[in-house]
């Protein structure tokens, strides 16, 4: 499904076996766009969002993608979906979005379960584990990191560099260090 104009709700559906895009927002869309109670399997991507737009993405099942299951360029509200087994990552965050990550729960990743690149998302209340790297973020600013229990990836909990605020975490039992922060 590509939607270029807002207004739209995408709600109680199963989109599979799609090329690209389970469901991708252009970069020149407007309105607002909302996308609930869905199921997104067996794409190469499950949602892919570069609106300047309101977007919120809840309560959806995104699992078994094969490149990730949510990727972002922009601000879109990200809560209460249950993320899993998506390629390299859970959640993608690029180019300076801004992401509010709310209470999701994110597992089985090969690279992260997170990851922002020159991205400032705001990752709270989520449960995030079983990924190789629960987040990963690169040279954010004003990153918030708060109240997430993260636990049991195989490399890094956390692994940051950027300007941060980590803070009420739970980080326990992953393989090499629990909060790893570079330059």
């Amino acid at each position: 499904i590509r939607i270029a104009n807002g207004g739209v709700t995408i709600e109680n559906s199963a989109i599979r076996f799609s090329n690209d895009s389970g469901i991708s927002i252009v970069s020149n869309a407007y309105g607002e766009f909302i996308i609930v109670d869905n199921t997104l399997s067996y794409n190469a991507k499950g949602i892919h969002t570069e609106t300047f737009n309101d977007v919120l993405i809840t309560n959806n099942t995104i699992n078994n993608n094969q490149q990730v299951g949510i990727y972002c360029k922009r601000s879109p509200d990200i809560i209460n979906n249950k993320i899993f087994n998506n390629g390299s990552y859970g959640i993608q965050c690029d180019q300076n979005s801004t992401p509010s990550i709310i209470g999701n729960s994110v597992y089985g990743h090969t690279t992260s379960g997170i990851y922002g690149d020159r991205a400032s998302p705001v990752i709270e209340f989520n449960i995030i584990f079983e990924n190789s790297r629960g987040c990963w973020l690169a040279g954010g600013n004003n990153v918030t990191i708060a109240n997430n229990t993260i636990f049991e990836n195989s490399r890094w909990g956390i692994t940051a560099s950027g300007s941060l605020n980590i803070t009420g975490n739970i980080i326990s039992g992953n393989t090499d260090v629990g909060i790893y922060l570079s330059s």
